[in-house]
């Protein structure tokens, strides 16, 4: 911790102020700092009507052990549960100023203690806890997608807060939504910040428990785990060569424009795609589909038999889905999708990207000591490349060599007659190639904040013309950008889909509470369900899969003005479908998929 004022903006700076007579000592101090660039971009988001916010939703179920506890579920035992979590997590209770500066503004988070250790006004946040009663799931729900499409309950001056809401029609069961702004949470976060709130639920022991005088060595214990993740890269210790790091950052320019030049091209599903697309909030749509649970263990167990991770074969099931959407359209009139929009679609690869964990890379102290939960922002981006849609035996009638056969006759052949299991497992093993090359690369953290600046003027950008109220960027005709020219409106590529695979979440967050509780021990709260919305990006459509209490789950999040609802329930019907198809049975033949090394083990996280 830096007490001297100007310090880093790597660290936080201990700042004092004068306070009236007869204030408390802990309202005479606060600490700041920057945020750093990958937090920028998400604050920039966040401005843009909330933009990557996200709200996490759980069902929880007292159990017959807890029913003599009836203060469980108390505003006091709620309110105790969440100052905790502040304390232990204090971006929760930050505030964020903008301070205008030349042309531009610095931004900064601003920790007060007063707002870390209290539950009460004028201190704490009037709609930081808020407590509800509904009469029905389906009325939650109902809350839930006003909270993503609606009324905004976030601001600068309030980056998350706690929904707790009572079921009339049910009094054993109570629903938690976690509420947070993306640049102070990722996937690994929110998970912490739901297990462990519902561990502190669970042991009620209120606000009597409380410590009402700061612990300021505390305090400044768990800001050195909130700092941004660029602060913590290893060419950043102290001792470390300044020119060396600089060389580094150049290095991961060059290296990224490199880069940037072959990801050119591209396509993804029918969608509605205008100039005025950029500066239109989304309207955030969702959909999931779970596999069985032996469904899932027969998945999983093939992954393993192949040297693959479903992670490798997301992407390539994504392709697969969305040919077979476009194949569909294509054959069923050949109007859909015309000549040349088709010949354009057969020869164009395919790149998909997505959020990484970024915290195994930083600093090794760091991360053992509790960074690896924090409750803080620390992702990275990567992408991947695909060959041209996998069309199989049926490209001949799909390019028109369909002489003497109506088109209404033709239908979409099947799954093994567009991609054998041997080139499907070919495809994943080339994705895995491509993730150990990313993830491995030695200048992979260099490789991530070159690519930061453009982002965050690009959000920047949008997030105060709407702010501000400016008139959008002419743009011309507001007609229809057809594929052949969605590249060019891209800025040179289209990306089929976001999306990644979080892997097994139940050693995040666990079904029992508290903690030390199983199904056989008494346990005091059960998670009965948990799910995640997000308020898309304009254009966004994004697929992750995790896997929770043994079964594997899809999760569509996207913009629903540019991909009609039908088209994305094809999709992941489709998604779903190849899936048991390559992966959903013992007995598959695969043949030979190509000698690429063994797998590598490369922590890729979901975005939520």
């Amino acid at each position: 911790m830096d007490h001297t004022p100007g310090s880093s903006k790597s660290t936080w700076t201990l700042c004092t102020l004068k306070s009236n007579f007869g204030d408390p000592p802990h309202s005479r101090y606060y600490y700041e700092r920057l945020l750093g660039p990958n937090e920028l971009g998400f604050y920039w988001d966040s401005a843009y009507r909330g933009t990557a916010d996200t709200l996490q939703h759980a069902i929880i179920e007292e159990t017959f052990q807890s029913q003599p506890q009836t203060h469980l579920n108390s505003r006091e035992n709620v309110w105790a549960a969440w100052v905790t979590l502040k304390t232990r997590y204090p971006l929760l209770g930050a505030i964020i100023e903008e301070r205008p500066i030349k042309h531009a503004e610095d931004v900064y988070f601003v920790v007060d203690p007063a707002r870390l250790y209290t539950a009460e006004s004028p201190h704490a946040h009037p709609r930081e806890v808020m407590f509800l009663s509904c009469d029905s799931e389906e009325e939650v729900e109902s809350l839930a997608e006003g909270i993503i499409n609606g009324f905004g309950l976030l601001s600068n001056s309030l980056p998350a807060c706690l929904l707790f809401i009572r079921r009339t029609d049910c009094p054993s069961t109570f629903h938690v939504m976690i509420h947070a702004a993306h640049l102070i949470t990722d996937g690994i976060a929110n998970s912490t910040l739901l297990s462990e709130f519902l561990d502190l639920l669970s042991r009620g022991s209120g606000l009597d428990s409380l410590v009402n005088v700061p612990d300021k060595e505390a305090l400044e214990g768990r800001l050195k785990l909130s700092v941004s993740s660029e602060a913590l890269y290893p060419d950043e210790a102290p001792n470390y060569s300044k020119a060396k790091r600089r060389w580094h950052r150049i290095l991961g320019k060059v290296l990224l424009e490199l880069r940037s030049a072959k990801l050119s091209g591209g396509h993804t599903l029918p969608c509605i795609l205008r100039p005025s697309t950029t500066y239109t909030p989304a309207q955030s749509s969702y959909i999931t589909y779970s596999f069985t649970l032996s469904e899932t263990a027969t998945i999983l167990r093939r992954c393993k038999q192949l040297g693959i991770t479903f992670g490798n074969a997301h992407p390539v099931l994504g392709q697969v889905a969305v040919t077979r959407v476009l194949l569909r359209r294509r054959l069923r009139t050949f109007e859909d999708i015309d000549d040349d929009e088709w010949a354009y679609r057969r020869r164009e690869p395919m790149m998909t990207g997505g959020p990484a964990n970024l915290r195994p890379y930083l600093d090794q102290s760091w991360y053992t000591k509790g960074g690896a939960g924090n409750v803080c922002l620390s992702i990275s981006y990567f992408f991947f490349t695909l060959p041209f849609m996998p069309i199989g035996e049926v490209g001949e009638l799909a390019d028109g060599n369909n002489e003497g056969i109506s088109s209404g006759d033709i239908e979409i052949p099947p799954l093994e007659k567009m991609l054998s299991r041997a080139r499907f497992l070919l495809r994943c093993n080339n994705i895995r190639s491509q993730a150990s090359e990313i993830f491995h690369h030695p200048r992979f953290l260099d490789l991530h904040i070159a690519r930061i600046p453009m982002r965050v003027e690009r959000c920047r950008h949008a997030a105060l013309v709407l702010r501000n109220d400016i008139a959008r960027p002419e743009v011309g005709s507001d007609a229809l950008i057809p594929p052949l020219e969605q590249p060019e409106a891209g800025g040179g590529a289209v990306i089929a889909h976001g999306g990644s695979s979080f892997g097994n979440s139940d050693h995040l967050v666990p079904p029992y509470y508290p903690h030390s509780a199983t199904s056989e021990s008494a346990p005091i709260l059960h998670l009965l369900k948990a799910t995640t919305r997000l308020r898309c990006r304009p254009t966004e459509l994004y697929l992750g899969a995790a896997t929770a209490r043994g079964r594997l789950s899809l999760n569509v999040f996207w913009d629903e003005n540019v991909y009609k609802r039908e088209v994305v329930e094809e999709w992941l019907d489709e998604v779903r479908g190849a899936t048991k198809w390559f992966l959903g049975t013992d007995e598959a033949e695969f043949g030979k998929g190509g000698g690429v090394a063994p797998p590598v083990q490369v922590v890729v996280m979901a975005k939520l």
